[in-house]
C-alpha cells in the first residue's frame, strides 16, 4: 500500500495564501501533477523554495473538494486521479504536486504544495489493456476560502444525479428484467401457430421460405423480448439510458461542424463517430493530429479552454479564447517526459551504434571514416592555378580557392612594391626641372640650370605623404659638399644652402686673439673640483703644436666668464638627478613650498607621467585656508586607475570614478557597522520558512502585522491568528 507524507507548501503558495488571506488576491487551484522523481532526501526548505515539480510524467484533473471539520473555510481536500490509459512505461509516483495561479494580469502557473511519498505507488503500463487508477486526496492550506477557485475536470467528475454505482445498475437490471418477464408471460399468445402465409405476411414478401420461422422458433425468440407498447407504457425514465451513461463520458462532434473555433460547448467531444478522414481534412483551426484524438472544452466565466489529447502520444496541445470564443490563440504543445536524463541519453547513443560506412569506407577503431580528397599541394602565383593531389585523410580542413587567389594577388602587389623600393633604392637618371621634382628618391643630373652648382651631381627629395613640405639636397658629384633647400605649405622654395664644414680660411674678421684648449687654458682642477683659467697666446693662427683645434676669443675676460659659467653648470649637475636616472642619498627629500597660510596657491608642483592621451599626477594642491591636500590626478578619460599590485600583479584598484574594487576586511575596521553575514541571514530565512510551514500544517494563520491579526480574530472567533 502507498504512503504519502503530509503536504507542504512552498514558498510562492505561502505568500500566495497569506495575501489572499488578507483579501489582497485572488487565485484558482489548475490541476494535479505525478513525479518520478524521488524527493525524500530534500529538506523541507529545498522542497518549499521549489516553483516547478520535477521530471512530471502524467497531470491530472481536480475534482472531489472537501472541506475539513476543523478549518472548514482555510484548509480543502483535492482529489487527484491518475490512470494509465495509452501509457506506454509504468512508473512510481514518488511525489505529487498541486499548481495553482493567480487571477491577475499576465500571471503564471506554478506549484502550489507538493507531497513526498514514503512509500510510491506503482502505476503499470497499458500495454495489456488493463486500466489501473490511482486516487490521491490532497489537504492543503487555502486562506480565505472565498478568495479560492477550483478548477474541476468534467472528466472525472460526475454528480450522483449523473452517475450509478454498480450496485444500483444491477439492481436496476435485475428489475427491469423481471418487470419484462411478467409483460410477456401475461401477453404472449404461446398456444398461437404461425403458418408460412402469415410469417411471410409479417415479414418480407420476398423472403426465401426457407427463412420462415416455426411457432416453436418464433415463440423462443419472442420469450426474450418485450412487447413494444408494454415497454412504452412502463415507467423506465428511473433507469439509465446507454447512450446518457456513454455521453457521461465524451459526446460525437455533430457532423455539421466545419470549424473548431465553434465548438465551445463544455465537455468531452470525440470527431471518431462521425467524421471520416476527408471530413476531418475539411475542419478549420484544429490542431497537428488525426480525428481519433478527444477534446476537452471547459469555460471559466468568459474564457473558453480547448485540450487536444491524441492517441497513442504523449503529446497534449491546448489553447484558449477570451470573451467567449471571439478571439482563440494558437495552438500549444505540451509533451510529457519529454525531457531524457543522462542515463536515458546513454543508452540512446549506445542504441544508435556507430557509422558503418561512409561512400563504402569503413570506419577505423575510433569511428573515423578516411575521405579520398583532393588536396592542394602548390600554387602557381602568376598564373593563380593550383596543383592538386587525391589524399586519404580522417579529419580534412578545406580551404576556398578564392582563398588561394587573395594571397595570389596580395603577393603580386608586394611584389611591385618591391620593385618600387628598389628603384627608389638606385639613383633614376633625370633631367627634369628640380622645381618639379616632389616626390621621394634619388635622382642623378647631367647638368641643370637649376641646380646651385655646374656639371654632375646627385639629388635627394624626401616629402610627406600629402606633398605639402619637400626637402632636397644636391650634391656635386666627387665632392664632399652639398646644399639644402626646402618648400613648405607656402609653395615656395628656400634658397640653396651650402651646408659644409668650413675651414679656417673660409673665415673672415678672425679675433687677434688664439687660445688651445690642449694647452690648458681652461682645464679641470683635480684637486680643488672646479675650472680654472690659465692664459696662453699665440701669434701664429694655425693649429697649436700639439695638433688640437685652437679656439680664438677677442679677450681673456670672455674665458673668465667661461670658466665661472662652467662651474655653475658643474654645481648644478652635482645637485641634480642625472635625466638617466639614479639614486638620492639617504634622508634626501624634495620641497615643493607653497603660500602663506591664508593663500590658495593650487598646484605646489609634483610628478607628471604621460602615455598616449592619458596622464598621471601626483601633486600638492593649496586649495583653501591653511589647507593642503594631496592630489592623484588621473587624465585624460576614465580608463586609468590606481592599481595596488604585489609582484606586479593587480590585487585591488581605485578607479578614476572613485570606486574601489578590492575586498574589505571587514575585522581590521574600526567602527564598522553591526550587520548580519549573507549566511546568517539566509539561515534565519530557512528557520522562518520551516515554522511557517509546520503553522500552516496545523491549521494557524500568520499575519504581517499585530493591527492585522487582531482584526482576523475578532471577525474569525475559530481561528489562531499569529502576527
Amino acid at each position: 500500500m502507498s504512503k504519502y507524507r503530509k503536504t507542504v507548501l512552498t514558498n510562492a503558495g505561502l505568500d500566495l495564501v497569506k495575501r489572499a488571506n488578507q483579501g489582497k488576491a485572488r487565485f484558482h487551484l489548475t490541476r494535479g501533477a505525478s513525479s518520478t522523481e524521488d524527493l525524500r532526501q530534500f529538506s523541507i526548505a529545498d522542497l518549499q523554495n521549489m516553483t516547478e515539480l520535477p521530471s512530471i510524467m502524467q497531470y491530472s484533473g481536480l475534482s472531489n473538494i472537501e472541506n475539513t471539520i476543523k478549518t472548514p473555510d482555510a484548509v480543502i481536500g483535492v482529489k487527484m486521479n491518475f490512470d494509465n490509459k495509452d501509457l506506454k512505461h509504468g512508473y512510481k509516483v514518488n511525489a505529487v504536486g498541486l499548481y495553482a495561479m493567480e487571477d491577475a494580469e499576465d500571471a503564471t502557473e506554478f506549484l502550489y504544495a507538493l507531497s513526498v511519498a514514503d512509500e510510491p505507488e506503482q502505476i503499470p503500463d497499458f500495454t495489456n489493456d488493463v486500466l489501473f487508477k490511482f486516487n490521491l486526496m490532497m489537504y492543503v492550506v487555502i486562506g480565505r476560502k472565498d478568495n479560492v477557485t477550483v478548477t474541476v475536470s468534467a472528466d472525472d467528475v460526475y454528480t450522483k444525479n449523473q452517475t450509478y454505482s454498480r450496485t444500483e445498475i444491477k439492481e436496476l437490471l435485475d428489475e427491469l428484467t423481471k418487470d419484462h418477464q411478467k409483460i410477456l408471460d401475461g401477453k404472449a399468445d404461446k398456444d398461437s401457430v404461425y403458418n408460412k402465409t402469415e410469417v411471410d405476411n409479417k415479414l418480407d414478401t420476398k423472403a426465401n421460405k426457407s427463412d420462415v420461422y416455426t411457432k416453436t422458433e418464433v415463440d423462443t425468440k419472442l420469450d426474450s423480448k418485450a412487447d413494444k407498447s408494454d415497454l412504452q407504457a412502463l415507467n423506465i425514465d428511473q433507469y439509465a439510458k446507454k447512450a446518457d451513461v456513454q455521453s457521461a463520458y465524451h459526446k460525437d462532434v455533430p457532423a455539421s461542424l466545419t470549424e473548431l473555433n465553434n465548438l465551445t460547448e463544455e465537455g468531452l467531444w470525440s470527431f471518431r463517430a462521425n467524421f471520416n478522414d476527408a471530413q476531418w481534412n475539411a475542419v478549420a483551426n484544429k490542431p497537428p493530429t488525426d480525428r481519433y484524438a478527444l477534446y476537452k472544452v471547459s469555460k471559466i466565466q468568459d474564457d473558453l479552454f480547448q485540450i487536444c489529447y491524441p492517441t497513442g502520444s504523449v503529446q497534449i496541445y491546448y489553447r484558449m479564447a477570451s470573451g467567449g470564443g471571439k478571439s482563440w490563440s494558437a495552438w500549444q504543445s505540451l509533451v510529457n517526459n519529454s525531457t531524457y536524463s543522462d542515463t536515458e541519453i546513454d543508452k540512446k547513443i549506445d542504441a544508435a551504434g556507430k557509422v558503418k560506412k561512409v561512400a563504402g569506407v569503413d570506419p577505423d577503431n575510433s569511428g573515423n571514416v578516411p575521405i579520398n580528397v583532393n588536396v592542394v599541394t602548390g600554387y602557381n602565383v602568376d598564373s593563380q592555378q593550383a596543383t592538386q593531389t587525391t589524399k586519404s585523410v580522417t579529419q580534412p580542413v578545406y580551404i576556398d580557392k578564392s582563398a588561394f587567389q587573395t594571397i595570389a594577388e596580395r603577393i603580386k602587389q608586394n611584389s611591385t612594391t618591391v620593385q618600387t623600393l628598389q628603384q627608389v633604392r638606385d639613383a633614376i637618371v633625370t633631367q627634369t626641372n628640380p622645381n618639379d621634382m616632389k616626390t621621394s628618391g634619388h635622382y642623378f643630373y647631367t647638368g641643370n640650370s637649376q641646380l646651385p652648382f655646374a656639371g654632375w651631381g646627385f639629388l635627394d627629395v624626401v616629402k610627406t605623404p600629402d606633398t605639402t613640405r619637400v626637402r632636397q639636397i644636391a650634391t656635386p658629384d666627387g665632392y664632399n659638399t652639398q646644399y639644402i633647400r626646402g618648400i613648405g605649405p607656402t609653395g615656395t622654395w628656400t634658397n640653396w644652402v651650402n651646408i659644409k664644414q668650413p675651414s679656417w680660411s673660409d673665415i673672415t674678421n678672425k679675433p687677434k686673439y688664439r687660445y688651445s684648449l690642449y694647452n690648458g687654458n681652461i682645464h679641470f682642477n683635480s684637486s680643488s673640483g672646479n675650472f680654472e683659467w690659465f692664459t696662453k697666446n699665440y701669434t701664429s693662427n694655425e693649429v697649436s703644436d700639439s695638433g688640437t683645434m685652437a679656439i680664438d676669443l677677442d679677450d681673456d675676460a670672455a674665458l673668465q666668464e667661461t670658466a665661472t659659467a662652467l662651474n655653475n653648470v658643474k654645481n648644478r649637475a652635482y645637485s641634480s638627478l642625472p635625466l638617466a636616472g639614479g639614486s638620492m642619498n639617504l634622508y634626501s627629500t624634495i620641497n615643493w613650498n607653497g603660500g602663506g597660510i591664508n593663500d590658495r596657491s593650487g598646484n605646489l608642483g609634483g610628478l607628471t607621467w604621460s602615455g598616449g592621451t592619458d596622464s598621471a599626477r601626483i601633486y600638492g594642491d593649496q586649495n583653501g585656508n591653511d589647507n593642503l591636500d594631496l592630489a592623484i590626478d588621473l587624465g585624460d578619460d576614465n580608463s586609468n586607475h590606481v592599481s595596488f599590485r604585489w609582484n606586479s600583479a593587480e590585487k585591488a584598484a581605485i578607479r578614476s570614478d572613485g570606486h574601489y574594487t578590492g575586498s574589505v576586511d571587514w575585522s581590521n575596521v574600526w567602527g564598522r557597522p553591526d550587520v548580519a553575514t549573507q549566511q546568517q541571514i539566509k539561515d534565519h530565512q530557512n528557520q522562518i520558512n520551516a515554522i511557517n510551514s509546520r503553522l500552516n500544517e496545523l491549521g494557524f494563520h500568520v499575519f504581517n502585522t499585530e493591527a492585522e491579526s487582531l482584526a482576523a480574530s475578532k471577525q474569525h472567533p475559530g481561528w489562531v491568528c499569529i502576527p
